[in-house]
């Protein structure tokens, strides 16, 4: 399951991802990630700390608005992310269009 939770003095919302991102739940993920956006949230850290498999439908829900939150001064911006989710985000070259961090502390400070 996810959650996601605002940090409302910095405009900054926070997903947590469950241990599988796929076919599954990857609507779930891109309906949290579209509300914030429809709510004027468009910075965005999606903390992956307890992922360890995501499919081609989960690295899409991570980039569906990526390219507005962009245009609206945001992003979309990793966390925490393991070994096959790395592995995952360089066979598809996403780990080059996405900014990863090591923990979601550092995300969070990488918006200031």
């Amino acid at each position: 399951m996810f959650r996601a939770y605002d940090i409302e003095d910095k405009r900054i919302g926070v997903i947590e991802t469950p241990d599988r991102i796929d076919t599954s739940n990857n609507d779930e993920l891109k309906k949290i990630i579209g509300d914030y956006v429809e709510n004027g949230i468009f910075k965005i850290v999606v903390d992956l700390k307890d992922t360890v498999f995501i499919d081609s439908s989960g690295l899409g829900a991570l980039v569906s608005h990526i390219a507005e939150c962009r245009a609206k001064g945001g992003d979309v911006r990793l966390a925490a992310i393991g070994k096959e989710v790395s592995r995952a985000l360089e066979i598809t070259q996403l780990d080059k269009i996405l900014k990863i961090f090591p923990d979601v502390n550092e995300a969070i400070r990488s918006y200031e």
